[in-house]
Parts: C-alpha cells; sequence; structure tokens
C-alpha cells in the first residue's frame, strides 16, 4: 500500500516547487534592488499542504528499500532536497524535508550515491550587518 502512494506524494510536491517557491529568508527586492515591505503573494498557497506531504514521504521512506529506491527513481530525492533550504513562510518543512532525507537514504545505496553524485553549485554566504556581528 505504502509504494502506491510515493509516486502520487512525489509529483504533486514537485508540481508544489513550481507554483511556490520557498521564500528564503532575505528580504524581497524591487527592480531597483531596494528592499520591498511584502514578497508577492504565491501563485498557490500551498504551505499545509506541502508540510504534510514531505512528511508523508518521511513516514513512507522510513526503512521501506522499496518506498527508498522508488522515490529516488521518481524524483523524490530532488523534490525533498529543495526544501531543505529554511523557508520563512513555513519553517518546519525544512525539519521534515532533512528526516526524509535520512529515511530516503537510510540503507539505501542507490539513493545514497545518487546524493553522493551531486555537485554543489554554491556556497551560500552569511551576511552580518555592520555592528551586529
Amino acid at each position: 500500500a505504502a509504494l502506491g502512494l510515493v509516486p502520487p506524494v512525489v509529483a504533486v510536491l514537485s508540481a508544489m516547487a513550481e507554483w511556490n517557491p520557498p521564500a528564503g529568508l532575505a528580504a524581497p527586492k524591487d527592480a531597483a534592488g531596494a528592499p520591498t515591505s511584502a514578497a508577492p503573494p504565491p501563485a498557490v498557497d500551498t504551505r499545509g499542504a506541502e508540510l504534510e506531504l514531505v512528511r508523508l514521504l518521511a513516514l513512507l521512506c522510513f526503512r521501506r528499500h522499496a518506498c527508498q529506491k522508488l522515490a529516488g527513481e521518481v524524483g523524490g530525492l530532488a523534490a525533498v532536497l529543495q526544501r531543505c533550504k529554511l523557508d520563512e513562510r513555513q519553517p518546519f518543512v525544512r525539519e521534515w524535508a532533512l528526516l526524509a532525507v535520512r529515511n530516503l537514504t537510510e540503507g539505501c545505496a542507490e539513493n545514497q550515491a545518487t546524493i553522493a553524485g551531486l555537485k554543489q553549485l554554491s556556497t551560500p554566504t552569511l551576511r552580518v550587518p555592520p555592528g551586529e556581528g
């Protein structure tokens, strides 16, 4: 039963990343680069559903090799890794995503190899405002 839930959960999570990309922690900026007071509203508000789907995928893949392998094959690793960045609108998604990464890779050589083969594109830098560091 768990195996049948993995592909639709991953498909919906992948679509949600397009509808409502993570906000991050940086203040939104206008065309001139000046901070604005509010971010534009997302195309579709997926916050509650996104959290529950990441949690569901984490729980489905807990020590179930068949679910782990299938999730890796249908893009579950990418869908979960996209949510490992802190999103100020839904901070708990990151925590469940980290648990999902653990559950997707524990005892699953295929998913471990996929993650080991990823290349870091850039290193984020932490900017401390003057006078606060």
